[in-house]
């Protein structure tokens, strides 16, 4: 169990990476009408998401612990 719950820990790390990479990579993001006019909504959006991959991480990680204390 604890090869598959890292496993699952990597997929979430490396999924919260590809959607970071995707907001960050391109300079003309900066400046895309997206970004620009809805800040506030898509900062919004970016913590949520972030939120959730934490929620994820933190329900695993507790998992370990617990197999760590069985």
């Amino acid at each position: 169990f604890m090869i598959d719950k890292l496993k699952t820990i990597r997929y979430t790390l490396r999924d919260t990476e590809k959607y970071l990479m995707g907001i960050i990579k391109y300079d003309w993001m900066k400046t895309h009408p997206h970004f620009e006019y809805n800040q506030k909504q898509v900062l919004s959006d970016i913590i949520v998401n972030l939120m959730k991959k934490q929620d994820e991480l933190g329900k695993l990680i507790d998992e370990l612990k617990e197999d760590k204390d069985e």
